[in-house]
């Protein structure tokens, strides 16, 4: 299973490979990632990463408008009770959006519900 992190490094990745083939030659720790590089993590994620998953994906520098300051979600399927999990995220939708994206082979509708915990 892809975790949060793997997502960031893989997107991060990518963007530098990027920027060699438009002629960058600096190595990957001095690479200075752009706003619309921070955008296609957030792209992939469905959200926007918490200070602590930037971190741990190697860019704790990440901050501001590209952060989540939000809180921790328990989103579950309204219908049968079962748990998807908890989401550090800006609300319930975010949280709900974050869930269906991770679990996207399964066949939720809109069932799923999500609360602070």
């Amino acid at each position: 299973m892809t975790t949060t992190i793997d997502t960031i490094r893989t997107e991060i990745d990518a963007c530098i490979a990027a920027a060699r083939e438009q002629g960058y030659d600096g190595t990957d720790a001095e690479y200075e990632h752009t706003a619309e590089d921070l955008e296609s993590v957030i792209e992939a994620l469905g959200r926007k990463p918490t200070p602590a998953e930037w971190g741990a994906a190697g860019m704790p520098h990440v901050g501001g408008d590209h952060c989540s300051a939000g809180g921790d979600f328990r989103v579950w399927d309204k219908d049968t009770g079962e748990a998807v999990g908890v989401y550090h995220c800006d609300d319930e939708q975010e949280a709900i959006g974050a869930a269906s994206a991770e679990h996207r082979d399964c066949e939720w509708d809109i069932s799923l519900r999500a609360e602070a915990v």
